[in-house]
């Protein structure tokens, strides 16, 4: 019985882990398309914000 339930903790653990990088990966991934996205808005800093998407929107498509 202790055994089964050790093993619930971790499963469980596991899972939560995942969700927490799943979380903190999309959470990135917003942060960085935002921050391009407003230095594409800022016209000094409009190269900038196209050198930093560009390899992101690469990144993004699935190879074919």
């Amino acid at each position: 019985m202790a055994h089964g339930q050790h093993d619930y903790e971790k499963i469980k653990n596991g899972k939560f882990f995942s969700f927490m990088l799943i979380g903190a990966f999309s959470i990135l991934l917003s942060a960085v398309v935002l921050l391009s996205y407003l230095l594409s808005k800022i016209p000094q800093l409009g190269e900038t914000g196209i050198w930093i998407s560009i390899p992101i929107s690469r990144f993004w498509q699935t190879p074919p």
